[in-house]
């Protein structure tokens, strides 16, 4: 879209050209780095044959003083009422709002759920646990996975083996901050072989995210299959520092 200008002159002097883009897009830089749009309504769509009803509208909401971010979805699956409901603990507003600069990016401290509902419509994330950080903020520690290393943005990129299944690999997370998206491999016990062991398989979660950080898909690839929940964005709320 073409910059509106203006021209101002001053008695005396040389008109000059004033671009009024240029200040929105100071605006826009500053609310990018200051600021969050996190989506406060979602029209969910599912592969997965769990509900009666699609699309299901889901609510999200963050308590600025209590620092809970907090998202829940109420809808009826053959005739009894449901609920799924995520609730994340943040130490601070700069947390919440640093938490979408990148894809996978996990700054938030806990997580909990209340859930009567089969299936991920109040969507999940990766760090949805209890979580440690080092001195340079890095996740360390999330539920039972310990991370070995990690991204120049701090992002955990392979954590040691947790599965009881044979010949683990540990966990691998890759990160495409083009395509705003984020993979998650790791170790799950396969069928019961002959001599009684359960082989590892490597199960893949893939988050994609838009711009402002909001979840816009989540699928789980396990044996070839695919199940993908798609989060369309009604609403956003404007959070800043």
């Amino acid at each position: 879209m073409k910059a509106k200008q203006t021209w101002v002159i001053i008695q005396g002097s040389i008109p000059l050209l004033f671009s009024l883009s240029a200040c929105n897009s100071s605006n826009s830089n500053e609310d990018a780095a200051n600021c969050r749009f996190y989506a406060s309504l979602y029209s969910v769509t599912s592969s997965e044959e769990v509900e009666d009803v699609n699309p299901i509208m889901l609510s999200c909401a963050l308590n600025r003083e209590s620092l809970v971010f907090t998202c829940s979805a109420n809808y009826t699956r053959y005739s009894e009422p449901q609920t799924q409901t995520k609730i994340r603990h943040y130490s601070s507003i700069d947390e919440f709002v640093d938490e979408a600069e990148y894809p996978g990016k996990v700054l938030r401290a806990s997580f909990e759920e209340t859930n009567s509902a089969y299936g991920n419509v109040a969507y999940p994330l990766f760090g949805d646990s209890s979580n440690q950080f080092d001195e340079l903020g890095r996740l360390i520690v999330a539920g039972d996975n310990t991370f070995t290393s990690w991204d120049r943005f701090g992002r955990p990129t392979a954590a040691n083996p947790v599965s009881r299944c044979a010949g683990p690999l540990g966990d691998s997370l890759m990160y495409d901050d083009e395509a705003r998206t984020m993979a998650w491999i790791y170790d799950q016990p396969g069928a019961r072989a002959p001599d009684n062991s359960r082989p590892c398989i490597r199960p893949k979660k893939v988050w994609t995210f838009d711009i402002r950080g909001n979840v816009l898909s989540y699928e789980t690839v396990h044996n070839s299959m695919s199940r993908v929940i798609n989060y369309e964005v009604m609403a956003k709320e404007k959070v800043c520092k």
